[in-house]
């Protein structure tokens, strides 16, 4: 069996609560959702911090947490939470096949991940927190319908996380990305003649393998594509 330093973690919800989604705060959610270590899901992740301090890491890019905060965390990426306390708020958790009476939620989502870490102003945070309030109540209730009310609700978090203009306190994009890549750099030049795959690369990196192929252009000329080390280093298939 292979060993993957980054877990991955499934959406397993007790009988009889089968659904592919679950809402509930940091503590009703359970441990991992404040989980210190790198990781990624199968599934997506809101979440929706009301009070607390620390930094959110995703893909390596530092978060400090300055609530209200909002951030979508999409399948695949890796993140944690780092020197946290007193963190507090909503934790939302489905798969895509929540997303069918939506699917144009796919593209929000997609586009959430460019902007992952939203500071809503205090009107705004008072609606979400009524609006996650409302889905939590619907979820613990399970009255009829209310798979499609939930379906709705989320749609609607969704649309007003997408109105709210990006916010945060770490370097523009194209900073981020370099340190990435020039860490990227020098972890193949401390390995074994860059004899690394890109998912022990990104494992190392605490990044998820899209983020690393998306902000790393590769070895000096090397094209995507191309091995690194003979391993395959680029190739998507590597992942």
């Amino acid at each position: 069996m292979t060993y993957d330093p980054v877990p991955l973690h499934r959406l397993e919800v007790p009988a009889p609560n089968e659904l592919p989604f679950a809402i509930g705060s940091f503590d009703t959610i359970g441990p991992l959702s404040r989980a210190a270590f790198p990781h990624r899901h199968v599934f997506h992740e809101i979440v929706y911090v009301t009070s607390g301090r620390g930094t959110h890491v995703v893909d390596a890019v530092p978060w400090r947490l300055s609530p209200p905060n909002l951030c979508a965390v999409a399948p695949g990426q890796v993140h944690h939470w780092r020197g946290v306390s007193g963190l507090n708020g909503w934790v939302v958790l489905f798969t895509d096949d929540f997303l069918l009476e939506h699917p144009e939620d796919r593209e929000t989502l997609r586009a959430l991940r460019e902007r992952p870490w939203l500071r809503p102003p205090r009107d705004e945070a008072v609606r979400l927190s009524a609006l996650l309030r409302e889905m939590d109540r619907e979820y613990r209730g399970r009255g009829g319908g209310f798979v499609s009310v939930l379906q709705s609700y989320l749609h609607v978090l969704l649309v007003r996380a997408s109105r709210l203009s990006g916010g945060g306190t770490t370097a523009p994009a194209a900073e981020r990305t370099g340190g990435t890549a020039r860490d990227f750099g020098r972890l193949l030049e401390e390995s074994e003649a860059g004899r690394l795959s890109v998912r022990e690369c990104a494992a190392r990196l605490g990044v998820s393998v899209g983020h690393l192929n998306e902000t790393s252009s590769g070895p000096p000329g090397a094209p995507r594509g191309s091995s690194c080390g003979g391993q395959g280093c680029w190739r998507p298939s590597g992942c």
